[in-house]
């Protein structure tokens, strides 16, 4: 775990082409259905697909951290999550309320206390507390209700590395092992915690918003970067292990096409093991798109 690497390829992850058709695929699916398109009615799903790819990446790169250079730089790391999504944040934080004072000033009031949560990265836990529903709305929905979701990534970023770092550190030569356990145990524990507080056909806020509840799809992301690491997608696959990862990969992504043009917010079966389809096929098309000798690498 502390092994040492030098040369500049040894300090990145490789270029995986197939995430970026993932990241577009997922993006389009929330579009639609935020556009109410036809067969788009799981498109919400899109975000945990997101979760799934955050977490591969971002354990990915921590785990060469520590392979490089002995030790994770928090940092570094930190602030090179902030040079990707601070800028734009702010942006949008700037020009949003000049735009809503012209075109929706009874947004006003609410807008300033959510831009002032969404500088905290702590969003999602203030429409809990104030119980805004993601599925129903009547009138206008939250101008920034879309940032929910980077919020809880912004909370991973930040209690991840510390996780990974004691994990890490604890044993060097189980220390890997011993992660993949832990970052399982807390991904089904996030599922089972899930399933105990979701109550049908009730407000389902707590569920959907909640970092607790919805770190699984992070999770099970990381676990796949421990045992799957990016590195080992250099080396080619035999012809019966590609046709493997072919079969498993088109299968996930055709699970996730079905998902996004028919799974529905307020169904039960969404909380009670829909999320972990979602998060299992996702895992599935990482798997085959992380590599370029792969279709859906390509």
């Amino acid at each position: 775990m502390t092994h040492r690497k030098t040369g500049p390829t040894a300090r990145r992850l490789p270029y995986m082409p197939g995430l970026d058709g993932l990241r577009g695929i997922a993006v389009l699916a929330v579009i639609a259905y935020h556009s109410a398109l036809p067969w788009s009615d799981g498109g919400f799903l899109g975000v945990e697909v997101f979760f799934v790819l955050s977490g591969y990446l971002i354990t990915a790169l921590l785990m060469l951290d520590i392979q490089v250079e002995g030790r994770i730089r928090f940092r570094h790391f930190w602030l090179r999550r902030a040079r990707r999504l601070l800028p734009a944040l702010w942006l949008l934080l700037l020009i949003l309320p000049a735009a809503a004072r012209v075109l929706a000033p009874e947004t006003l009031p609410r807008l300033r206390e959510d831009t002032l949560a969404a500088l905290a990265y702590v969003l999602n836990w203030v429409y809990i507390f104030r119980e805004v529903p993601y599925f129903e709305h009547f009138g206008r929905p939250p101008l920034l209700q879309h940032l929910w979701s980077l919020a809880i990534e912004e909370q991973f970023y930040l209690i991840w590395p510390l996780l990974v770092a004691f994990a890490a550190s604890r044993g060097r030569g189980q220390s890997q092992n011993r992660l993949l356990a832990l970052t399982l145990g807390l991904a089904f524990l996030s599922v089972g915690w899930r399933w105990l507080l979701y109550q049908p056909y009730e407000d389902t806020a707590r569920v959907y918003y909640g970092t607790d509840t919805r770190a699984a799809g992070l999770l099970f992301g990381a676990a796949l970067a421990l045992l799957w690491p990016p590195r080992r997608n250099r080396s080619r696959l035999a012809a019966s292990a590609r046709f493997a990862a072919e079969v498993i990969g088109w299968s996930g992504f055709f699970v996730l096409l079905g998902l996004f043009a028919r799974c529905q917010g307020y169904l039960p079966a969404l909380y009670r093991g829909g999320f972990v389809v979602t998060d299992v096929a996702t895992l599935a098309v990482l798997l085959a798109a992380s590599r370029t000798d792969t279709s859906l690498g390509r």
